[in-house]
């Protein structure tokens, strides 16, 4: 299931990085990229469970690499509202929307087949 702001182009993608960068979490997704400028929180299949950036965050979100979406979505009614990665393997990955510590909590920066950033059509929650 995705919604209207852009993330149904992940479904059926990669994910093969995961970027710590300074006070922020990237994940790259066919290319495109998933910003996290809330903390974010992983469910991995194996029930393990980790907020960023408690010790151990780290490596619970670099389990992510080498899976594929299966579901993305804002869920807008739950609280907090948030972004939510499902993937196939059963991980769910989330990234709250709540303005409450930032003016801004997560960026989707959509590429085009080739890989070519399209930042014209960025998604800012």
């Amino acid at each position: 299931m995705a919604d209207d702001d852009g993330l149904g182009k992940l479904i059926g993608g990669h994910l093969d990085t995961v970027s710590f960068v300074m006070d922020y979490v990237e994940f790259r997704i066919d290319y495109s990229i998933l910003r996290a400028l809330n903390p974010p929180r992983v469910e991995l299949y194996d029930g393990t469970a980790a907020s960023f950036p408690e010790p151990g965050s780290r490596d619970a979100l670099c389990r992510l690499i080498d899976t594929e979406v299966a579901q993305a979505q804002v869920l807008r009614e739950k609280d907090p509202p948030r972004i939510e990665v499902r993937t196939s393997r059963g991980d769910v990955l989330s990234v709250s929307i709540d303005h409450s510590d930032f003016p801004e909590s997560a960026h989707l920066v959509p590429a085009d087949e080739r890989g070519d950033l399209l930042v014209d059509e960025m998604h800012i929650w």
